[in-house]
């Protein structure tokens, strides 16, 4: 059975021959296979050749030696290597655990049987879904019905779908501002969204905003949501143009305007954060200098979008790049996006990067806290439980009012928060 290893080490003292022997692995309904293996092998080391030989993926192994179940790090027992009865290890094959889609493969991403019972838990991991499942009417249906504003993943012709969008703001009323510019003007489902939150008014097209009866149901939901309503007696054609252009400028608009370039930054300083894009266009065909990738990410953290995919993945070098910009998290590896530190790092210089989290991440009471002191507004990507909690919606509310909107609908109107709001600023 036992075979010996012909190297030896170099040295004063002779060292011993590695002996490697071929262990049995045991499934559930018998001998599955044997593989040869040194003495020192890990379970890690098992099951790397397990896989080789019976295609078996390293995630849905679990190795048990008698009656002890074996870590990936830990050491084979000695007595895994005899021939006697009770030898070799036993294989339990587990499936992996995906229903929060993040880390799972393509093919389990484009299974519809797997998605849908992922989206009906949690309808948010809709945004993991593969973009043929996001444009399947079943599936994002399921979604919205979970949670409103998963809207916002599914594909732009369901966003224009009217039975799909009803779902979506009778579920969360300010998942209008996912819908279609079409069905931002149709009353029925205006309607149906300001009933369900009042704040969902600054969503609705500018003629549904000076219309008399959209305008009382939002204020009997949500009194605050006066605030934006338009004055019939100005709507002509010109202003409502001039209205919807202006929107994102007054910090009403659904996101602020993406800049790589803050309006705060001086002019002088403007054409070094486009020579640091300019550095990073020219490395994404492949450059490898990591110093000027850093250099530039130091001047631009938006540039990362153009870096080569390794440094997309490099935890270093997206940590300066959204302390640069926190926004960058966006072109961040999906595997950063998870990453705690690198999470943190983001949210702290922009709030806003959260939508940019993996969702176990936007549940992270610290991660959102942080995100809702640098800007209000970031409450609408936080996991709703926390959107139901009164510590996080009160620093949001505190940053900016209108945050509140994104509270869960029980404290939109809540006489304490609503005290403690600053209503002057727009962050």
């Amino acid at each position: 059975m036992e075979g010996t290893d012909v190297a030896m080490e170099e040295g004063p003292q002779a060292a011993q021959p590695k002996v490697s022997a071929d262990v049995r692995i045991y499934g559930l309904a018998g001998l599955l296979c044997a593989v040869t293996l040194d003495r020192s092998s890990t379970a890690s080391t098992a099951k790397h050749s397990i896989g080789g030989i019976t295609g078996i993926p390293f995630d849905e192994m679990i190795l048990v030696a008698g009656e002890q179940l074996l870590r990936d790090d830990e050491p084979l027992p000695a007595d895994v290597f005899c021939d006697g009865r009770g030898c070799g290890l036993t294989l339990v094959r587990q499936q992996p655990d995906y229903s929060d889609l993040l880390d799972a493969p393509s093919a389990v991403r484009s299974d519809k049987s797997k998605v849908l019972a992922a989206v009906e838990r949690n309808g948010m991991t809709l945004r993991y879904a593969d973009a043929g499942l996001r444009a399947d009417r079943e599936v994002v249906l399921a979604a919205v019905k979970q949670e409103g504003v998963a809207l916002q993943y599914a594909s732009s012709s369901l966003c224009a779908d009217k039975e799909v969008v009803l779902a979506a703001v009778r579920q969360a009323g300010w998942a209008l501002r996912f819908a279609s510019p079409q069905l931002r003007d149709d009353k029925e489902v205006v309607l149906e969204a300001v009933r369900q939150a009042g704040w969902a008014l600054c969503d609705a097209s500018p003629e549904l905003r000076c219309d008399a009866g959209v305008v009382s149901t939002a204020v009997q939901r949500t009194s605050l949501a006066s605030c934006f309503a338009l004055d019939p007696m100005h709507c002509s054609s010109e202003e409502l143009d001039a209205e919807q252009e202006t929107v994102l400028d007054r910090g009403l608009g659904p996101r602020p305007v993406r800049r790589c370039v803050p309006k705060s930054v001086p002019v002088e300083q403007r054409t070094e954060v486009a020579e640091g894009e300019d550095w990073l266009l020219a490395l994404a065909g492949g450059g490898k200098n990591r110093v000027k990738v850093l250099a530039a990410l130091r001047r631009c953290g938006l540039a990362l979008s153009r870096a080569a995919p390794e440094f997309r993945a490099d935890r270093d070098v997206v940590l300066v790049a959204v302390a640069r910009h926190g926004e960058a998290l966006q072109f961040a590896a999906q595997e950063l996006k998870s990453d705690r530190g690198v999470v943190l790092a983001a949210v702290r210089q922009a709030g806003w990067a959260l939508q940019h989290a993996a969702l176990s991440l936007q549940a992270d009471r610290e991660i959102v806290l942080a995100a809702v002191q640098e800007s209000g507004w970031a409450l609408e990507f936080a996991a709703p439980s926390l959107r139901a909690d009164r510590e996080v919606v009160r620093t949001a509310a505190r940053r900016d009012g209108l945050a509140l909107r994104f509270a869960v609908r029980e404290l939109h109107d809540d006489p304490e928060l609503i005290a403690a709001a600053d209503w002057q600023q727009r962050r």
